[in-house]
């Protein structure tokens, strides 16, 4: 290990930043490759330390001022495809490790070799072509004994803020609960189209039961903005951690692939984005501008994040216009604290009632899962407040658990209780009401939105009649 262990703890950090950071004269590609490795290495230093003071090529950055420079840092992320390599004091070899007794810096040689990084990073073939173009395009022109994107891409923790804690039971699923595993011709097409165009889907990421129906019938849920999200739900199966920039291309690549697949009705959502100021509201309305332009007769449903504490961002995605507006409320409000503790159940509720006010044309949509440990009373509640808010359509779905880390199925609610709720949330006033132990948010999408429209032309005929 190149005596890593040796090296005293303090200057380590202050220095081998420097020595990542600072120029190499003549030789662009290893700066690339550098800022690329130093990036993820002083994002977890200020995170972990903030107190240190780090320097910058001959800038001095204290603890105050972290939030900059991690933002600078990310910017290296973006522009030049960092790439994640597992580096701690342990774990990175250097070809040195003395300290100058003039500058204190590290001379020699600091790059890690490509042979060490095959034997020592935990590959993973889970990326986006879009995202390793850059990376591609510079390896391929300089040459370089750089690892190609598919090779250097390491595999995170999917979610880092559940490691540490206790595994919960994994209850074994009733007879109910079962569905066609994937693969038929239909569905490899799908997944052809989604992977040509470098995009996400909600289907892939949260581990939807109902995956193979849906792409059989090239029904493909797309999640715009990337693959990581800002909350940590304890629910979700979709990835955490800092997420990478917003790509520009990304609206028209959605579009494109919706023509493809020649949706007639296509379901746009997203993670969440508390890091953006506008929490992606700007980015949803360049997706459905984007499909509206390549496929103007295909009716958009959005399903959106809270936009908690972005101001004017509500205004933004309903402004495009999407001809469903849906934000799920998840669970009962006695549960966010345990389940979903980055949001705010009224606020959620006082979102929906905003979209109508903005624009009563537009169809709201909400869902819940049962399953969480909510009480009956606690359901019927939800089901006042969402009429409250003039919400339009409600789906109920059975919790399944990703994993032992995730909160654990409280119980399985069997097909009758979901057909008495749907009963009642009918008689409460919801135009449509969608409830069954596999009901997803995007599931039956496109005929659930015909059925809301012929709905709400029939009650419109009858109070003329009347």
């Amino acid at each position: 290990m190149a005596g890593t262990a040796s090296c005293a703890r303090q200057p380590l950090i202050a220095d081998l930043m420097i020595a990542f950071l600072d120029r190499r004269p003549g030789d662009a590609e290893g700066n690339f490759f550098l800022a690329r490795v130093a990036a993820i290495f002083v994002i977890r230093i200020v995170k972990r330390r903030p107190e240190y003071i780090l320097r910058m090529r001959g800038q001095v950055v204290a603890h105050g001022r972290r939030q900059i420079f991690v933002a600078r840092v990310r910017h290296y992320a973006q522009a030049l495809l960092i790439v994640q390599i597992p580096i701690s004091f342990s774990l990175l070899s250097f070809h040195e490790c003395k300290q100058s007794s003039a500058q204190g810096r590290y001379p020699g040689e600091i790059r890690p070799s490509a042979t060490y990084l095959r034997e020592n990073a935990v590959v993973s073939t889970e990326y986006h072509a879009p995202r390793c173009e850059g990376l591609e395009k510079q390896r391929m022109a300089s040459g370089s004994d750089l690892l190609s994107c598919e090779q250097v891409m390491v595999k995170q923790p999917r979610h880092p803020e559940k490691a540490h804690r206790p595994d919960q039971p994994v209850a074994r699923k009733p007879a109910w609960i079962r569905v066609k595993a994937p693969g038929s011709a239909q569905w490899a097409a799908t997944q052809k189209i989604v992977r040509e165009h470098g995009l996400v889907t909600v289907c892939e990421e949260a581990g939807c039961p109902n995956i193979g129906e849906c792409w059989e019938k090239k029904h493909a849920t797309f999640m715009i903005m990337g693959d990581i999200c800002t909350r940590a739900c304890a629910f979700c199966n979709v990835r955490t951690g800092l997420p990478r920039a917003l790509d520009s291309f990304e609206p028209a690549r959605v579009a494109e692939a919706i023509q493809k697949l020649g949706l007639a009705h296509a379901v746009i959502t997203s993670v969440d984005r508390d890091d953006l100021d506008d929490g992606g509201a700007g980015h949803f309305a360049s997706v459905v501008a984007a499909i509206r332009a390549a496929s103007p007769n295909t009716t958009i449903e959005v399903l959106t994040p809270d936009f908690l504490r972005k101001q004017g961002a509500l205004e933004v995605a309903v402004a495009a216009k999407p001809d469903v507006f849906n934000h799920n409320l998840e669970t009962v409000p006695s549960k966010y604290l345990e389940v979903r503790p980055g949001a705010r159940y009224f606020h959620s509720i006082r979102l929906l009632q905003r979209v109508k006010e903005l624009d009563p044309e537009i169809f709201t949509k909400s869902g819940i899962m049962l399953g969480l440990g909510e009480e009956r009373h606690e359901v019927l509640q939800v089901m006042d407040d969402l009429r409250s808010a003039d919400v339009d359509f409600l789906t109920i779905g059975q919790y399944l658990q990703p994993t032992r880390k995730h909160h654990a199925v409280a119980r399985f609610v069997p097909p009758d209780e979901f057909s008495a709720y749907a009963e009642v949330a009918l008689a409460k006033g919801f135009l449509l009401v969608s409830a069954s132990p596999l009901t997803r948010s995007s599931h039956h999408a496109g005929e659930d939105f015909a059925k809301l429209k012929a709905r709400r032309m029939g009650l419109a005929g009858a109070r003329l009649s009347g």
